[in-house]
């Protein structure tokens, strides 16, 4: 009896145990188009942004993310019956969890976003912190190793975001494609 609960609880912890990362580090580069939801704040147009994650791997196959991100977009804003266009800036945190099956090229994920800092500029000039936030889901296309060490794969995303500023909501939806290198 007392084998087979050492037993049991080795293998738990075999399972449970973080092993090491396919890419221990990613990092990412990418061009968005963004739309609303019908909302005050209209986002809206193309944009381009950066991340980075520092990975760990659960059970092989369970891939886990934590970064930052840099996103640059455009906003358009009805200020007294005008709507007018302001550049809009978030830096964050990126959080994501993806299945990764060695043997195929794909990897499907799932995202979160929190911006510690936005900014729109221009004559609105508001900056909010840890008010707008992003979730969504991608997919992950490996395309070839370039050594030994580094790894290149093509991604595209939906993302649904949020937006408080000053005292306004917008909604919108992105796209994002883009090129990502994991370093192991």
């Amino acid at each position: 009896m007392m084998k087979k609960i050492k037993l049991i609880i080795a293998s738990l912890f075999l399972v449970i145990m973080p092993t090491a990362s396919f890419a221990l580090i990613d990092v990412a580069a990418f061009g968005s188009y963004t739309f609303s939801s019908g909302s005050p704040i209209n986002t809206g147009g193309l944009g381009y942004g950066f991340d980075a994650h520092l990975n760990t791997t659960f059970l092989t196959v369970f891939k886990t993310g934590f970064g930052g991100y840099y996103r640059t977009s455009d906003v358009k804003i009805d200020v007294l019956g005008v709507n007018e266009k302001f550049p809009k800036q978030q830096l964050g945190i990126d959080l994501y969890g993806a299945l990764s099956i060695p043997i195929f090229p794909m990897e499907p994920y799932l995202k979160f976003r929190a911006a510690a800092l936005e900014k729109i500029g221009g004559s609105f000039n508001s900056t909010e912190h840890f008010k707008a936030y992003s979730w969504g889901f991608g997919i992950l296309f490996n395309m070839f190793p370039i050594s030994s060490i580094m790894k290149v794969g093509l991604y595209g995303e939906f993302l649904c975001d949020v937006s408080k500023n000053s005292g306004k909501r917008g909604d919108g939806h992105t796209f994002n494609l883009g090129v990502r290198v994991d370093l192991f």
